[in-house]
């Protein structure tokens, strides 16, 4: 008998308790008391053109690199890939390609290293993401690994597997 009792208030209890729930009706014609006005887009603002680091040397913080939207245009752009608002960069950390003087300013797996040769820019270092990470906007995507990810993971179920059975 215990058993019956259970098994019909359990289920009844349940169900009940889903109506608790409820929250979001409303009567018809009825608006919510918290509607929320949308925020106005924030305006585009373009950067400043320019040909390498020294031509953003005027603006600290910055770091001549290839727009996000045209990779074939150069931008004194911040840390985030993004221009200044006002003069000022709100970046904490700088992407792949930026001006550094020290690993910590980087994003993460990125180090600041010797610009390559050839730039004419030897002296300069530059936030660049460690080896098994490309640049992605302006983080360091882990993207090579995700293949050595999934590897080792089906290799792990395979000798579960072959343990099991």
């Amino acid at each position: 008998m215990n058993a019956l009792y259970v098994t019909v208030c359990i289920p009844f209890l349940l169900v009940l308790a889903g109506f608790n729930h409820a929250h979001g009706f409303t009567t018809f014609g009825k608006t919510p008391t918290n509607q929320q006005t949308p925020q106005p887009p924030t305006p585009h603002v373009s950067a400043k053109s320019c040909g390498d680091h020294t031509d953003c040397n005027y603006m600290p913080h910055t770091s001549c690199v290839a727009e996000p939207r045209t990779p074939s245009r150069k931008s004194c752009l911040c840390g985030d890939n993004k221009p200044p608002a006002n003069g000022v960069c709100h970046a904490d950390r700088k992407g792949p390609s930026h001006r550094c003087t020290d690993s910590k300013e980087c994003v993460d797996d990125a180090m600041c290293v010797p610009m390559s040769p050839g730039t004419g820019l030897q002296n300069q270092t530059v936030c660049k993401c460690v080896e098994g990470f490309v640049p992605n906007d302006a983080e360091c995507s882990g993207a090579d690994r995700m293949g050595l990810n999934a590897a080792m993971g089906i290799l792990a179920v395979a000798a579960l597997y072959r343990t099991l059975y």
